[in-house]
């Protein structure tokens, strides 16, 4: 028997146990496989998935390590990597990497799910929604994101997208407990903000007068004006969190890594890989920060487009969107 069957064999002892739920058993096989074979990517994983569900972290995360450099192409260990950070609690670190792997894997909605995850325990609410809206656009059956996102949608106090991707889950599950609860909380804090809105409305301009004597601007019933009140405030509070991930983006990551790439140039001659990792670092940084101002600037216009909604007189006969 060849080398390359003793280690299958073993590889395919090793899944039967991992399939039994037997990690502690699958990750010995595993071993034994790797001492056959170090540089199987495939049992490198299949060691790290185990290591995984045995919470034994650091393990996971050497053998998850190893396969992003057998494979480096591939964004799947990278996106597994991101989620054993979430569950040692080290969300910053789980964000940098789950960046990096959505960078190659684009479409994976657990990869995005996972980052609303570090998002949301960051105290991020803004792109923790993104992230999140993402995993479920990707994969609409994705019951816990929708869960996820609800909850977001709670803690910012915007219930009638809450109460929304509550129902979504439930579509998919209808006996998601969670999806329950959080839908029973959603519409029970929904009626008592209503109970406790002020009868009176916003503050205008002259100008906004002037329009509304002339019949210009449209009447807002009472759930509208909650409705514009909370979309207001989700979106202030979305604007000032994307804004200040911008900025402490620029000042944190980007102008530092700017820094070690000024000075691997100037060390070139010394050190030829040294500059090649300053650069691709500098380059991913770049890139984030790209992808921050977009997420900025997203939001901007999205508020633009809901005061010009408001602002807007509504057609007799034609419903909203």
């Amino acid at each position: 028997m060849s080398a390359t069957s003793d280690v299958d064999a073993v590889v395919k002892n090793a899944r039967r146990c991992f399939r039994k739920g037997d990690f502690a058993q699958a990750t010995q096989l595993f071993e034994q496989a790797l001492e056959l074979d170090e540089r199987r990517a495939d049992v490198h994983m299949g060691m790290a998935t185990a290591s995984f569900l045995a919470k034994d972290f650091d393990k996971a995360i050497h053998h998850f390590n190893r396969v992003t450099h057998l494979k480096p192409a591939d964004g799947r260990p990278l996106i597994n990597l991101g989620a054993v950070h979430n569950q040692m609690g080290d969300y910053q670190k789980a964000v940098g990497v789950l960046r990096r792997g959505l960078q190659k894997e684009k479409n994976s909605a657990e990869g995005f799910y996972n980052l609303g995850y570090a998002h949301r325990k960051l105290e991020q609410s803004s792109m923790a929604i993104s992230a999140y809206r993402e995993a479920v656009r990707i994969n609409p059956q994705m019951v816990e994101a929708h869960v996820n996102l609800a909850n977001v949608y709670l803690d910012m106090k915007n219930f009638q997208q809450a109460i929304l991707h509550y129902h979504k889950a439930l579509e998919v599950n209808p006996d998601f407990e969670s999806a329950k609860r959080g839908l029973e909380t959603a519409e029970q804090t929904k009626q008592e903000a209503k109970k406790a809105i002020s009868p009176f409305g916003r503050l205008v301009s002259q100008g906004t007068l002037r329009k509304k004597s002339a019949g210009s601007e449209r009447e807002l019933n009472e759930n509208e004006r909650i409705e514009d009140r909370t979309r207001l405030h989700v979106l202030s509070e979305e604007i000032d969190a994307a804004a200040k991930q911008f900025l402490a983006h620029l000042r944190d990551t980007l102008d530092k890594r700017l820094v070690v790439l000024d000075r691997a140039i100037t060390q070139q001659g010394e050190s030829p890989s040294l500059l090649v990792k300053a650069y691709e670092e500098f380059a991913e940084a770049v890139a984030d920060s790209a992808q921050l101002r977009r997420t900025f600037k997203r939001k901007m216009l999205e508020l633009r487009s809901h005061e010009e909604m408001i602002a807007s007189p509504k057609i007799p006969g034609l419903k909203d969107s």
